[in-house]
């Protein structure tokens, strides 16, 4: 790699194989143009570096400039590079490997160029000496590469050509390691990126890299702006401002003035590379010279003016050819004559060809005509409003009559003569739209998920024709006859009279309302608008669309209809929730060893396409679930058979202290050597790819012993038993990390995983110690000190004896050895009202020797108190419940009283007072975790996997996963370990149901949470109780699915991870 960091070299990009790198390599006649660069965005850069020499072709011709480029193409173009601009080459190149991992296909004239980037800190590799050579670059290593070539070359790195870089903007510069991203800012201040987003992450093509090695070569120190180029009024209170370089938005302030008047800069928005800004102002230009004053690109302000008129009509545009009835009528106007109102649209726009019918003033419309057709009145009967020029037509009037409209338009000394030929129609023709709202066939939520996935979403609504009549979209495809268009249907005049429109189409857009098309295969999103029968009510609908499924923003969004007819509009925002999907993931590899019958956690930094990273486990399993992230790994990497088995059953994403890890099983290796396994990880919606080699090491086994988990282990009374087993010791595997397994198999078989601890006695015919009669424990006989061997006894996997050997020393000690002591209990005691409800506390003391604690017998000790509440028999204490109870002490459930109890130690007279607790409150649980059967210690269970065919009961067909079924898995895993607060452990059944000292029970609550699952609805029955269940199947939960368990008793509770597989 590059002389990285060891928390970075985790993050590889993806994996080529040796064939596509040594085709790819493969020159070409430098004279020939490849076939496949015409009009790609990078053909001038590729042409330019195959004319130097620096980059070549493929056999076939082509460039291939939308390839993924590998890192020992990097080498090869950089070496060329390098070489030229005079970089020397070592002169044992030939015969000396720079890299470990030299491809076979690597000619004796490329080993030099793999020698002088090696050699002069190009490429530095990785830690173990190797290149890679057939991985991808991801973006940042690309700019650390580049970078380091750069100063090799010239003696200048990025960031020392670039200067201050305080001032470069790139959004996602966070999510770039932070040692590399000094270099990333360097190249987009030199010009060498220009994207606001540098998306580190992401591949690198062979295109791409063409353009930034060519750029690279051009670098030279970045002209800053430091003055306007140009200054023009782009609309009726906008201005657009170009200066002679970019600029930092951040530093930049408009100011706008005019004399002595000075006008607020409502919005700026700049062009992507920072050059260009437009300014809104809170006034309209007037004939006047406008000043705009620009601060923060100089040391000085910089001004530049403009000189504007103010608004005018420039044209005017009728918006239908058709004279329409709106169905008013009106017998007042004439003695003995009806007239019936007709009406046409038309649009007013400025000199920047902004829409401003409504600014307008109608008195400006002159000379009002309508000719050819019989209508009441002269000029001034026909009415002109907001864009509607109204007419009364005789009622004997033929209602297909042609003519023309037309009027002036004058104000000062502008003047437009408008002339508009129209025919009259009394068809029925939308006037008014009412939004009813979203509609999803799924009941889908509107997310940028959805709308990446094409997921059908409609936008159902109402019309009204011009007699305020409601047309009917459930007769809609009936044909009619039309006087204008001929046959004819109501949808089609719907489509052909109603315009629609949105604010931000890189949110969402909508389809053409009049495509009238059935689309491909009658398929979603191609036909205009349409007729949609939701729940029985039939609605008139047009569909919500992406028009790049790939680049989807979320935000709000205003869609606005708007009848041809009459011009009448309404709008509704939509607002489209950015649900985070991944963009990229990289994959990393684990600290530790990976061993062969392990679950391993990979590390992932899944970025969206804002370059955020994504922190929630759901939303990949999800998508791992469902395809959209893809997985491809080797057959042998995990025992499940890949082409059988679906990848979110083998593999899952969790999530721990804020990192997601990729989770998985590796197969047994049984062998004596590491398998080496490629793992790679895909977004399907971006096509991004990235993977890993993976080293899986044999199978873990005992090797060593190495030293006691509690150093009080070896320290008794005397005349006391310390008993052993395998968990009191810290036993290492071959790699040297612990090893917690519990002993399965035999020694019989020569099992890996059975191991034993023995001990043997090294204190001679003189015992302090002995060991005892079973072999698993030692006895003081008295004080002093005695060595004992603990022998650990394993088999390696090709069946070999393991042995490994701890001594350690036990001291046994008597009462006058201690420095003081310590009373200690679990400090309560029940005293309740029925006999038959036993509970005690025992009071131990132990002896203190600086920082240890050795407990003493009780006879060593002995205990009084002036309660008569208490009874005695050695140093277990009960509560007298008849005294208790006669005293009425205890009557109600929270009462409590404390007793004092002293505790002597016989042969010292240290005296010591110790208080108890008397009660009656119901005993709960104050300790509640399933732990870990299967291993050393205690703990905690933190997933199981339940087997789709073990909870679906085929001869019942009740496919339901049950509250038994889950408890019956849960202890195939672990075993529950409950206290109370009188330090009483209680039963549990194989229901769940708690059983306490004090004949009161309490059932395991067991709620359901985060169901990844394309069924998280309406598939669980009693959640949160002791009959939960869970349906599965066709309409529930299946095979890659999983969901959280969390079980509470009392105010304790343990969430666990359910897979199917």
């Amino acid at each position: 790699m590059f002389n990285q960091p060891k928390r970075y070299k985790k993050f590889l990009a993806t994996t080529a194989t040796a064939s596509l790198v040594a085709s790819a390599m493969a020159p070409i006649a430098a004279s020939a143009t490849p076939t496949d660069i015409t009009n790609n965005d990078h053909e001038q850069a590729i042409l330019n570096l195959l004319e130097l020499g620096y980059v070549t072709g493929k056999a076939d011709g082509t460039f291939a400039p939308n390839e993924k480029i590998t890192r020992g193409q990097v080498v090869l173009m950089l070496g060329k590079w390098a070489e030229a601009q005079g970089i020397l080459v070592p002169d044992d190149y030939a015969t000396k490997e720079y890299f470990t991992d030299y491809p076979t296909w690597l000619t004796d004239e490329n080993k030099k160029y793999y020698a002088l980037v090696k050699a002069n800190g190009i490429f530095e590799g990785y830690a173990d000496g190797s290149l890679n050579p057939n991985q991808t670059l991801s973006r940042v290593q690309l700019a650390v590469v580049l970078n380091s070539a750069y100063k090799a070359v010239t003696g200048k790195s990025f960031e020392e050509l670039a200067g201050d870089t305080s001032e470069v903007i790139i959004e996602d510069i966070d999510s770039v390691y932070e040692d590399y991203r000094p270099a990333v800012l360097a190249m987009k201040k030199l010009g060498i990126t220009s994207v606001n987003n540098f998306n580190p992450s992401a591949s690198v093509t062979r295109g791409q890299f063409a353009s930034f090695l060519n750029a690279t070569i051009t670098a030279n120190t970045p002209i800053e702006a430091n003055g306007i180029k140009s200054l023009t009024a782009t609309g009726v209170s906008k201005l657009t401002v170009e200066f002679n370089a970019a600029v930092n938005p951040e530093n930049v302030q408009f100011a706008v003035t005019r004399g002595t008047n000075s006008y607020t800069v409502s919005k700026v928005e700049w062009n992507e590379e920072h050059t260009a800004a437009v300014l809104t102002v809170d006034t309209a230009f007037n004939d006047a010279t406008y000043t705009l004053t620009v601060t923060g690109i100089s040391e000085e302000p910089t001004t530049a003016t403009v000189t504007t008129t103010r608004e005018q009509v420039t044209s005017i545009e009728f918006l239908s050819d058709y004279l329409v009835f709106t169905g008013r009528e009106d017998d007042s106007l004439e003695a003995r004559k009806t007239y019936k109102e007709a009406v046409i649209t038309f649009a007013v726009y400025n000199q920047y060809g902004e829409d401003i019918t409504k600014k307008v003033n109608d008195s400006y419309m002159k000379d009002r005509d309508i000719k050819g057709i019989d209508v009441y009145g002269d000029e001034n009967d026909i009415e002109i409003k907001d864009g509607k020029f109204v007419v009364w037509v005789d009622e004997d009037e033929d209602d297909d009559a042609t003519g023309s409209v037309e009027f002036t338009y004058e104000q000062n000394d502008v003047e437009i003569d408008v002339k508009h030929n129209v025919q009259l129609s009394d068809e029925s023709e939308p006037a008014k739209i009412e939004i009813v709202g979203l509609y999803s066939p799924g009941d889908e939520e509107l997310t940028v998920e959805n709308l990446e996935n094409e997921v059908e979403f409609s936008i159902l609504f109402k019309v009204k024709d011009q007699y305020g009549v409601e047309i009917d979209p459930k007769y809609a495809e009936d044909t009619k006859r039309n006087i204008t268009t001929g046959d004819t249907t109501i949808l089609e005049e719907v489509r052909d009279g109603i315009s629609v429109s949105v604010t931000n189409d890189k949110i969402f857009d909508v389809e053409d309302p009049d495509d009238g098309t059935s689309g491909v295969n009658g398929l979603h999103g191609k036909d205009g608008i349409e007729v949609l029968n939701v729940d029985g009510e039939y609605y008139f609908a047009i569909d919500i669309m992406a028009d790049d499924i790939r680049e989807v923003e979320g935000g709000d969004n205003t869609v606005t209809f708007r009848a041809k007819a009459t011009g009448e509009e309404t709008s509704q925002v939509f607002t489209v929730i950015d649900s985070g999907e991944p963009y990229s993931i990289e994959i990393g590899l684990p600290d530790d060893i990976v061993a062969g019958g392990e679950d391993v956690k990979l590390p992932i930094l899944a970025y969206d396409k804002h370059g955020e990273l994504i922190t929630s486990a759901k939303i990949l399993n999800n998508d791992l679930k469902n395809e959209k992230i893809i997985l491809d790994w080797d057959k042998d990497l995990t025992p499940y058979d890949p082409s059988i088995t679906h990848q979110a059953t083998i593999f899952t994403f969790v999530e721990e202290k804020g990192q997601i890890y990729l989770k998985f099983e590796t197969k047994d290796n049984i062998s004596d050597e590491a398998e080496k396994y490629d793992i790679d990880i895909e977004v399907d919606q971006t096509g991004i790819e990235n993977s890993i080699t993976l080293s899986v090491e044999p199978n873990a086994y005992p090797k060593s012993i190495s030293s006691l988990k509690d150093k009080t282990f070896p320290h008794t009374f005397i005349g006391e038993v310390i008993e052993f087993d395998a968990s009191d010791f810290v036993i290492e595997d071959q790699y040297g990390r612990k090893y917690i397994n519990l002993s399965e198999g035999s020694a019989e078989d020569k099992d890996h995983t059975f191991y034993t601890v023995s001990i043997k006695s090294n204190d001679g015919t003189n015992q302090v110690f002995k060991v005892t009669d079973t072999e698993d424990g030692v006895e003081a006989l008295r004080k002093g000190n005695a060595t004992f061997e603990f022998k650990l006894t394993a088999f390696d996997l090709e069946g070999n004896k393991v042995e490994d050997t701890i001594d350690v020393t036990f001291r046994s000690y008597e009462i006058k050895d201690f420095d003081s002591f310590k009373v200690k209990s679990d400090g309560i005691l029940y005293g309740s009202d029925e006999y038959s409800k036993i509970d005690n506390t025992s009071i131990k003391v132990n002896g203190v020797k600086g920082d240890l604690e050795i407990e003493i017998p009780a006879s060593e000790f002995n205990i009084t108190t002036d309660s008569k509440y208490l009874n005695f028999n050695g140093n277990v204490v009960t509560a007298d419940t008849a005294k208790i109870d006669a005293d009425g002490l205890l009557d109600d459930e929270d009462d409590t009283y404390e007793v004092k109890v002293s505790v002597t130690v016989n042969d010292t007279g240290d005296t010591m007072e110790h208080s108890l607790t008397l009660t009656r409150e119901e005993a709960i649980a104050t300790g509640f975790r399933l732990n870990d059967k299967f291993v050393h210690g205690k703990k905690a269970v933190e997933e199981i996997d339940l087997e789709y065919r073990d909870v679906t009961d085929d001869a019942t067909n009740d496919y339901v996963l049950t509250v038994n079924e889950m408890i019956t898995e849960l202890l195939e895993e672990g075993k529950f370990d409950v206290k109370d607060q009188y330090g009483n452990k209680p039963s549990i059944s194989g229901t769940g149901e708690v059983s306490f000292f004090d004949n009161t029970s309490e059932n395991i609550r067991f709620i359901v949470t985060d169901i990844n699952s394309d069924h998280d609805k309406g598939v669980i029955s009693s959640n949160g109780s002791s009959n939960l269940s869970l349906k599965l199947g066709e309409n529930g939960l299946t095979v890659g699915d999983s969901f959280n368990l969390t079980l509470t008793l009392d105010d304790k509770s343990q969430t666990i991870k359910v897979y199917i597989r």
